[in-house]
């Protein structure tokens, strides 16, 4: 009988953009995004407003994104193996961008 284990080799990222007339107008943003690697639930700060960041795990459980400050807008995406698992859209308004894995 063959187990089955997660990957956790899995290429995984979460990525910011934004835009705004002028850099003193581009959107503050703050939450967090947690993946899984090695069977641990890890957590990471988000507190950029462009910006990617690449790391191995076997997934992405959950990115959680808010514009607190300034102006211009923002897409959240997030990719695994180089495919596009999620992508919010444009966002302008202070409501959070809320990926959950099912």
């Amino acid at each position: 009988m063959v187990a089955l284990m997660a990957q956790s080799d899995n290429k995984l990222a979460v990525v910011i953009t934004s835009t705004a007339p002028s850099v003193k107008e581009l959107p503050q943003l703050n939450g967090h995004y947690t993946y899984i690697s090695d069977g641990k639930e890890i957590k990471e700060k988000i507190d950029k407003n462009g910006w990617g960041y690449n790391f191995d795990g076997e997934y992405v459980k959950e990115v959680i994104v808010q514009k607190i400050g300034g102006g211009g807008s923002y897409q959240v995406f997030v990719m695994e193996n180089d495919s596009l698992i999620f992508e919010s859209g444009t966002v302008s308004t202070v409501d959070s961008v809320i990926y959950k894995k099912n």
